[in-house]
């Protein structure tokens, strides 16, 4: 006797898990800032993407990379704004990701500053920033 096909287990749909986009925009970010976090920690230079805000906070001491960083961004976003002739409402999640790399930066910073600084484990930290850099972030 033949059985008749099960077709509730051939219509199925393929069952994967998927990262929703909020909490892979926040493992980024955090990927991304613990990975500049651990090129400065190498000392062997800065990442493109902070070394503006990094020298400004080497002479500006008043406020943190992090903090010299959201400023930077914002005053880019506002002549974007500009520029574009946009609303603040359109720009309102960059502006919003602006703090947020700020203050993932300087929690990177914070949580990284009590590392060893020995030669070989600094080469190690620049491996660690660089791969994470390349391979999670390439753009």
């Amino acid at each position: 006797m033949n059985n008749p096909p099960n077709l509730q287990t051939e219509n199925a749909p393929n069952k994967r898990f998927v990262l929703p986009a909020e909490i892979s925009l926040l493992l980024g970010l955090v990927l991304l800032t613990f990975s500049i976090g651990f090129i400065r920690a190498s000392n062997f230079g800065v990442a493109v993407l902070t070394s503006v805000p990094f020298v400004i906070s080497q002479k500006y001491t008043f406020f943190s990379a992090g903090t010299w960083s959201t400023i930077i961004m914002l005053l880019l976003l506002l002549v974007l704004i500009i520029c574009t002739k946009k609303k603040l409402t359109a720009a309102l999640m960059s502006l919003i990701l602006s703090f947020a790399f700020g203050g993932l930066l300087d929690l990177a910073e914070m949580a990284l500053a009590g590392l060893p600084t020995g030669l070989p484990l600094r080469i190690l930290y620049y491996i660690i920033g660089f791969y994470d850099s390349v391979v999670y972030h390439p753009f």
